[in-house]
């Protein structure tokens, strides 16, 4: 398969199309050296496959933690890749199950269930543990703890980055936990991709393999195998199936019955607005929409209105809220009853402003939850997605 490798100004490019919002743009500083990466929020198959328009051949499926590291005079040092953007099975055009049975795999992988992790060098030879979008949180922090305690880590870790390999993990530990348990903390290999093709490599490309953990591989080979299996496991997520020598289909996941249920992810409620609204909110609406019938042309319609409309009023509410903060911080820092006179108590951004002010907290969070907060209720849910507001 041939991938779309954006350079950094392309991928600045659609970001900034983006308002930097549904695609975005973050900057840390590590010693002095610039790090940009960027990632995606809210955003559909269109969205990933022609982000800048049908007239440009940008495509931005690779626009979840790509990561860009920059020399102190401001050129790039180096491009690292993370995963690119596949889907469920049967969640787009290109995964349906009618269109792609006859495809042979090449390789099925338990999916794990835990945070993504890849690993990056500063121009000072220093190494990273990065997660999709940062090399300082939580989780990025306790991965690079296992890669200095964990010398077949490292190893792997820094023989992949001499040779110019991403190597892939998953971070799993018992205080990381999603869904699935575990009992220790630790770094499982998932993948190995050539930071110069984006190909990704066999694992065994690793001279030994034996010295670290690595993702647990399945003998099914075909779709009827996996479909059958997914309605009736337990504690287990699902499958990454790695297909054959196909030009446009990499890879394709599988998720089981027994881990939607966990999630709340079938779809008895997929009528209803409430439930889209607050899948969409949450990032699982993918989940749901790979679940559905593709012949129920009703339901997907339903989903589309009530998708398209909530992240646009997502988006909007956030930028608003954002221009109502820089007003706050220009001309009332330090007047806030005036700011709030002026305003008025029931203007909600200013209700979102305080929020925030007060609460040091993000503002895409703020307008997320009290989106949810006003419609739990199946007649409210209806009603925003009808007037675009509530």
């Amino acid at each position: 398969m041939i991938y779309f490798l954006p350079t950094y100004e392309e991928a600045k490019e659609v970001a900034e199309k983006y308002d930097n919002f549904q695609f975005y743009e973050k900057e840390q500083v590590v010693d002095g050296f610039v790090i940009k990466t960027f990632n995606y929020r809210l955003v559909g198959f269109n969205d990933f496959e022609s982000p800048l328009g049908e007239d440009s051949d940008v495509k931005a499926f690779e626009l979840r933690g790509i990561c860009y590291v920059f020399n102190l005079d401001g050129s790039l040092f180096k491009r690292y890749l993370l995963m690119n953007k596949f889907f469920n099975l049967n969640q787009v055009e290109s995964t349906l199950y009618e269109k792609i049975k006859h495809l042979k795999f090449k390789e099925v992988h338990n999916k794990e269930d835990g945070s993504v992790i890849n690993f990056i060098k500063l121009p000072n030879g220093r190494t990273l543990a990065k997660s999709k979008m940062q090399v300082d949180n939580e989780q990025a922090t306790n991965a690079l703890e296992v890669y200095n305690n964990k010398p077949e880590v490292k190893k792997v870790v820094e023989w992949a980055l001499d040779n110019d390999i991403m190597p892939i993990f998953e971070y799993v530990s018992p205080s990381n936990r999603v869904v699935l348990k575990y009992k220790e903390t630790d770094l499982v290999l998932l993948r190995l991709r050539c930071l110069e093709t984006g190909n990704y490599l066999d694992l065994s490309t690793y001279p030994d393999l034996s010295e670290v953990r690595v993702v647990e591989s399945e003998d099914y080979t075909t779709w009827d195998e996996l479909n059958a299996l997914a309605d009736t496991v337990s504690d287990k997520e699902g499958w990454v199936v790695t297909l054959q020598d196909n030009d446009v289909l990499d890879l394709v996941k599988r998720k089981t019955t027994w881990y939607c249920d966990r999630h709340h992810l079938l779809t008895d409620d997929v009528y209803r607005e409430d439930f889209i609204i607050r899948k969409t909110v949450e990032n699982t609406i993918d989940d749901v929409i790979a679940q559905v019938d593709h012949d129920d042309f009703e339901v997907l319609a339903i989903i589309d209105r009530v998708v398209s409309t909530t992240i646009e009023y997502i988006k909007n509410t956030v930028k608003k809220t954002e221009d109502t903060i820089k007003i706050f911080e220009k001309d009332f820092l330090s007047d806030k009853k005036s700011f709030v006179l002026g305003y008025g108590k029931k203007d909600k951004y200013l209700s979102y402003t305080l929020a925030v002010v007060n609460g040091k907290t993000d503002v895409l969070e703020v307008v997320q939850r009290d989106l949810i907060d006003n419609t739990t209720k199946l007649e409210r849910a209806r009603t925003f997605i009808e007037k675009g507001d509530f």
